[in-house]
């Protein structure tokens, strides 16, 4: 096995390094063996479905540009379709938005438009989620009785996905390689919508999921699960973009959503799966007050918990310098502190950027990134894990994009990507 070294662990979404002790580097426990898969042919299989996707886009819009031209009397770009064609306005039916949403995001055009929906099919399903999402308890326990693969009951395999940021490309890749339900189980650590070129198609995918494979979908709550935090990020905009704020109902439920996550997953009672991390309230109050926590918290106890689920990020022990932007922060002692007061083999999270795409520091604790090349300002590798429950071993499905060489950017300054974070 390939020893994976990691020598550095980003803050956050910005440009400061944490430096790890070199003698501290990726100290994987007995218990769970990390192996890096090689996907080539099935990411080559992927990459070939998207190409197809893009002809047919293109012929597409070459059909229709001597109309649109004479129409308009200049260039036109590709029309916005419905993402909701073919669903049901009397009931709930996944199944369409599925399937266009999934062709969508495999399929992307820089230059192509968000897809438009229809209020009424899509409440149906926001509406469901909010009913399924409640009735699911605030820390949910994965079990071989619970998890199902293949249709065998027993201690299956479960595949855990970071934030997803709205890089629905990075999304893409890993379904494609773990499987679609019901023969995959994913437990997603929060952060659907974000910085990347489809935030609303990635939440409106994953929740059309959740929808048709309850048990076999499992989402947390990130930091962007939040109406504020939505609507700082300018989310109630691409609604209106894609003609859902013309019904009230649409934000309505998706602040239930919200509202509505999961803080947590236990799997095996021993691998605690979680956005941020830890901090002091959830220290106190452990696993038994993390259960207690109302959705949405009123009391501030629950209110605290509640932010350093979204929020905690990861403290390295004598830096006392590093400034913070008020996000509950923790250490390698709370974490190994914490792991043994709640018997716990180790917590996995999805709250900073690493460069390498996973982390295994502190000895208790994975750190996973899953959007690739960040906002296309990092060139950061793409990491999903797939924990099996029952001899306690994991193995990582790793990609990461490759730059051409490099050039003077006076001579040849690259476009900005479809991540890229406008300014």
């Amino acid at each position: 096995m390939k020893n994976i070294k990691f020598e550095k662990i980003l803050k956050r979404i910005n440009t400061e390094i944490f430096e790890i002790p070199r003698q501290q580097e990726n100290r994987i426990t007995n218990e769970t063996e990390i192996m890096q898969f090689k996907a080539s042919q099935k990411l080559q299989n992927l990459q070939e479905i998207r190409s197809n996707l893009r002809s047919q886009n293109e012929n597409r819009q070459k059909a229709g540009a001597e109309s649109s031209m004479k129409n308009a009397g200049g260039t036109i770009g590709m029309e916005p379709s419905y993402a909701t064609i073919g669903m049901s306005a009397d009931k709930c039916d996944p199944e369409p938005l599925i399937k266009y949403l999934w062709g969508y995001l495999v399929g992307f055009l820089e230059e192509q438009p968000p897809p438009l929906y229809l209020a009424k099919p899509l409440l149906h399903i926001l509406r469901e989620a909010v009913t399924i999402l409640q009735s699911e308890p605030t820390v949910i326990d994965l079990q071989g009785t619970v998890t199902i693969i293949g249709g065998v009951h027993g201690h299956g395999t479960v595949t855990i996905i970071g934030g997803v940021h709205g890089h629905g490309d990075s999304l893409m890749y890993h379904m494609s390689y773990s499987g679609l339900p019901p023969t995959a189980t994913y437990v997603f650590l929060g952060n659907y919508v974000g910085e990347g070129f489809a935030p609303h198609e990635c939440l409106f995918l994953l929740l059309a999921l959740k929808v048709k494979f309850p048990k076999h979908i499992y989402l947390l709550k990130g930091c962007f699960e939040d109406p504020d935090v939505l609507k700082g990020h300018d989310f109630t905009g691409g609604l209106q973009k894609r003609g859902l704020m013309e019904d009230p109902l649409v934000w309505c439920y998706i602040e239930q959503i919200m509202h509505s996550f999961p803080l947590a997953a236990i799997l095996y009672d021993s691998y605690l799966c979680i956005s941020g991390g830890i901090g002091t309230e959830l220290m106190k109050y452990g696993i038994p007050g993390l259960r207690a926590v109302s959705r949405p918290a009123t009391l501030m106890s629950h209110i605290s918990i509640t932010m350093e689920c979204q929020w905690a990020c990861l403290k390295l022990s004598g830096d006392s310098e590093v400034q913070t932007d008020g996000s509950p922060m923790f250490t390698e002692e709370m974490v190994t502190k914490f792991c043994a007061e709640n018997k716990l083999r180790m917590i996995i999270r999805s709250r900073q950027l690493v460069a390498e795409g996973i982390l295994n520091f502190p000895e208790q604790m994975i750190t996973l990134w899953t959007p690739v090349s960040f906002l296309d300002s990092f060139r950061n590798a793409s990491v999903s894990l797939r924990l099996n429950g029952e001899n306690h071993k994991a193995s990582i499905m790793k990609y990461q994009t490759h730059d051409r060489e490099a050039q003077s950017l006076d001579d040849d300054k690259p476009p900005a990507g479809r991540n890229a974070m406008i300014l």
